[in-house]
């Protein structure tokens, strides 16, 4: 059975219903709310403080659940990926599997182009909302771009990008 919650947290405005309790009942609502939390079974209470327990757990059901009696599910959404830092700054986020992509799509220059990528965001400043998409779109750009120019000379892009590291590295060196 999955956990109903892998977190349980008590709001501290309960502080005082807490206190009131004896510490064999606060004792079993702590006990309620980790079986709960693991199992997703209440438990009924008993005796002289069995309504104040009942709602105490009501209360921490609701802000295990986030709404009363459902059980609160994670948005795909919500669940994040873990990105690790590339690059000659380490600014440059990608997950493993967009990391691996780029491997795939570029073998032969894609360390340069995380390269690029992470000098230009050092340089000026910029923010992606993804920096595996901006590194495709300037692959996507970089098609043709080794053509002639218009005055019968040709711009190399590998000695741009050579020279364009070499400042970053002096500019992170402090030359």
């Amino acid at each position: 059975m999955e956990p109903v919650t892998d977190k349980i947290e008590l709001p501290v405005d309960m502080h005082p219903m807490f206190d009131a309790l004896s510490d064999n009942d606060a004792g079993q609502l702590i006990k309620a709310i980790f079986t709960y939390a693991v199992t997703g079974k209440e438990t009924v209470f008993y005796g002289k403080a069995g309504d104040m327990l009942s709602g105490l757990f009501a209360v921490m059901r609701i802000t295990m659940d986030g709404k009363p009696g459902k059980k609160k599910k994670p948005k795909e959404s919500d669940v994040k990926e873990v990105k690790h830092r590339y690059g000659v700054n380490n600014n440059v986020l990608l997950s493993d599997e967009e990391h691996k992509k780029l491997r795939d799509e570029h073998p032969n220059d894609y360390q340069k182009r995380i390269d690029s990528l992470s000098c230009y965001i050092a340089s000026s400043g910029k923010v992606y909302k993804s920096h595996y998409f901006t590194i495709l779109n300037w692959a996507r750009r970089d098609t043709g771009k080794d053509t002639p120019s218009a005055d019968g000379g040709s711009f190399n892009t590998d000695e741009f990008y050579q020279l364009a590291l070499k400042r970053s590295y002096e500019r992170i060196d402090g030359k």
